[in-house]
């Protein structure tokens, strides 16, 4: 199942739902779109992912594009799985001042595999790591395009101090708890882009990512529904960008609006669509905390669908639903189905 897919192009850190330090949403540099995020090496910086599973912590594929200007002065972790506790690490992907990869497997002492390949400078490489924690036949591994670069089979599920192993979420970034024995002192810069997360659950996006392109389509013109008030101008328009100045807003509940969305600009051929994400900044006026739902809408030939309900506080909160085939026929997405959707939301 895929949780989690950003191409960085809503332009903002909001998406994620913990940042520290100041990594950058830049426009740089970029795989796809005109946005990546940025980290400059300089002091603490990460980002946690926002990823939900009901089996959080057993089987994840994680896949990432990098572009790496200069090699770090010493091992810098590029991402991370926290553990069953604050202190419990489970893994750690780090880059070696010679430009191999090292993956930090953090029980007791911990545990490193090294690389014998290297990474190359200068342009976009696909980072893939892959977590099966099983007893019998887990597998940790990271993989360079699509390569293997370090992996470790056998019992991946242990045990630190009473607790078993489970991953509790992926960040990328520097670690919160540094071992001991592996002493960073943030020297690497990065651009990161195409960001996807998947879980081992059903049948479609249930393992290793691979290459793909992720690409932003905005809100372009009005849709069969126009229910919410506009602050200025056509609906569409007050969506369709990420200023917090317009808007569209309603007091009562049951109320629609959908828009038709833009074709972006395809940096290569589309071939299969593997998922869609829909995604919406919201918040009440209101200390209404608790009583006020939201629910993205998808508006297709064949029907409409209305996803599940996203709560609502005072504070602008980033709500998005990934829907791996189309919601209104449970069919395969093709280009020609998202091309001609429309998105939105639902007041309830």
């Amino acid at each position: 199942m895929r949780l989690f897919h950003t191409g960085l192009e809503a332009g903002t850190l909001d998406i994620f739902p913990d940042v520290v330090g100041s990594p950058e949403i830049s426009s740089v540099r970029a795989r796809t779109g005109e946005r990546s995020l940025y980290f400059s090496g300089e002091g603490i910086q990460r980002v946690l992912l926002p990823i939900n599973s009901t089996v959080l912590g057993y089987e994840m594929y994680f896949r990432m594009y990098m572009f790496v200007e200069n090699l770090p002065t010493s091992a810098q972790t590029i991402v991370f799985f926290p553990g069953a506790s604050y202190y419990n690490l489970y893994l750690l992907v780090k880059l070696m001042p010679d430009g191999r990869i090292l993956m930090y497997e953090h029980y007791l002492y911990g545990y490193s595999y090294y690389s014998t390949k290297t990474i190359e400078l200068n342009k976009w490489f696909r980072l893939e790591v892959g977590v099966a924690m099983y007893a019998v036949d887990g597998v940790l591994e990271v993989r360079i395009n699509g390569e293997t670069f370090v992996s470790r089979t056998g019992n991946t599920r242990r045990r630190r101090s009473g607790i078993e192993s489970r991953i509790f979420g992926i960040v990328i970034g520097s670690p919160w708890y540094i071992p001991s024995d592996t002493y960073e002192t943030n020297t690497l810069s990065f651009y990161a882009d195409d960001i996807a997360v998947n879980d081992y659950v059903g049948d479609k996006n249930n393992s290793w990512i691979g290459d793909s392109f992720i690409y932003l389509m905005r809100p372009n013109g009005v849709g069969a529904y126009s229910q919410l008030t506009p602050v200025a101008g056509d609906n569409y328009s007050c969506v369709s960008d990420e200023s917090e100045s317009t808007y569209v807003s309603t007091s009562d509940p049951n109320k629609i609006d959908t828009y038709s969305i833009e074709e972006p600009d395809y940096d290569s051929p589309i071939g299969t669509v593997t998922s869609a994400q829909i995604s919406y900044k919201i918040r009440t006026a209101e200390n209404r905390s608790g009583k006020l739902l939201s629910a993205p809408v998808i508006k297709t030939g064949s029907g409409e669908y209305v996803g599940n309900d996203k709560g609502i506080t005072m504070e602008y909160l980033y709500e998005r639903e990934v829907l791996e085939e189309d919601p209104t026929t449970n069919e395969d997405w093709t280009l020609t189905k998202i091309k001609n959707m429309e998105i939105g939301v639902k007041s309830k």
